[in-house]
């Protein structure tokens, strides 16, 4: 087809209505409005309950689906991470005396373990073995069900480790604190990096292959594929405050613990600087007209470094040989450059884009290939 070119106004239109879908699907409340008694990790019970643990407070909380706030321990020094354990009760890492306690459903809390020091994250695996992140060693230890404690990884990349997920292939996700880098280490021992973020890094949250992780000093919440494929930023324009609305136009004061629902659909999230609880909703309803849009059997797209400053490589995969237009366009549908315009074979491909003198701010991606098209965001920072 050597005379189809890019349609200049089918573009503007396809991006403006991706742009409302998405701007429409994903959006931030306040569900808590601080300030309240808690400030850092996040756990979820099977009735919907969040446990919110007051890092600088002595004490964890309980808050309802409806947000309301009630004690849960107290008498704590420091509390950080918590899990649930298999066993029906959470575990909850007491940075400051160097231990881990299990406490039942009503609060009847004991002693679980001492002389771990520095506990932060905690997180089950497939053996019921609590892996625990050690924050003030820059360790990942093992307790097994016996009472023994061994070093899973020392070194290794780890700077203050807090975040803690397993996959159900035994992979571990680990959030380094001090620097805000992503670790992986699969079953078999590889480590490997998935992101380095700015600033402080709280915790993640694992929702089946994305890595969700809470900037700290930033004020963002990102999003990782756990392949290390893409980073972008989900919500948070970078300045301190608590405005609702669209992820885009969000913002947020010290985002610290985080959790996702059950079904991926939410995530909960302290911030530690204002003590509010926010929640980001819609994130099932985004994928699933991004789905019904951008077909997957054609064209594959997306970015790195994502959020850029001020220049990003755009990476496409073509299944088929086929005339390809790809373009960026602005939060606004306006055309900012047309990148590619020209018969294309199938295999992958790259081209770079410069943001120089652009402003900061939302960009769009959009590949057209034989009449399919695909869009993905892009987050210019300076």
């Amino acid at each position: 087809m050597p005379g189809l070119k890019c349609h200049p106004l089918l573009s503007i239109v396809i991006i403006s209505i991706f742009f409302t879908l998405t701007a429409s699907a994903q959006t931030v409340s306040t569900l808590v409005s601080g300030p309240a008694n808690f400030d850092d990790a996040l756990t979820l019970d099977p009735e919907g309950n969040l446990y919110a643990s007051y890092y600088s407070g002595a004490m964890v909380s309980k808050i309802s689906p409806a947000g309301l706030v009630t004690t849960f321990a107290t008498g704590l020094s420091n509390p950080n991470g918590s899990v649930w354990g298999p066993d029906g009760n959470l575990y909850l890492a007491e940075a400051g005396a160097n231990r881990i306690w299990k406490i039942s459903p009503d609060g009847e809390a004991t002693i679980h373990k001492s002389g771990i020091h520095g506990p932060a994250g905690l997180v089950f695996d497939q053996n019921g073995n609590l892996i625990i992140a050690q924050y003030a060693d820059s360790r990942v230890s093992i307790l097994d069900p016996q009472g023994n404690v061994s070093t899973l990884m020392s070194g290794q990349g780890l700077a203050g480790p807090v975040g803690l997920q397993m996959d159900g292939a035994g992979n571990l996700y680990i959030g380094n604190f001090n620097n805000g880098t992503i670790l992986k280490r699969t079953a078999e021992g590889e480590v490997t990096q998935l992101a380095d973020l700015p600033g402080w890094l709280g915790f993640i949250a694992l929702v089946d292959e994305t890595i969700y992780a809470t900037g700290f000093q930033a004020n963002r919440i990102y999003q990782i594929n756990t392949d290390g494929s893409g980073l972008s930023v989900l919500s948070g324009t970078g300045s301190p405050g608590r405005q609702d609305g669209d992820v885009d136009s969000a913002t947020f004061d010290g985002p610290n613990g985080i959790v996702a629902s059950p079904d991926g659909d939410k995530l909960y999230i302290s911030e530690y600087n204002s003590n509010s609880l926010r929640v980001i909703s819609g994130l099932n309803a985004t994928a699933s007209v991004s789905e019904n849009v951008v077909p997957d059997h054609k064209v594959q797209l997306n970015n790195y470094p994502n959020p850029f400053n001020p220049i990003t490589n755009i990476k496409y995969a073509l299944a088929t040989e086929g005339m390809v237009c790809l373009k960026v366009f602005d939060a606004h549908g306006r055309l900012v450059e047309t990148l590619i315009d020209t018969q294309q074979g199938a295999g992958s491909h790259e081209v770079r884009f410069e943001g120089k003198y652009l402003a900061s701010g939302v960009y769009f991606s959009r590949l057209e290939i034989d009449g399919e098209v695909q869009t993905t965001k892009m987050l210019l920072t300076k």
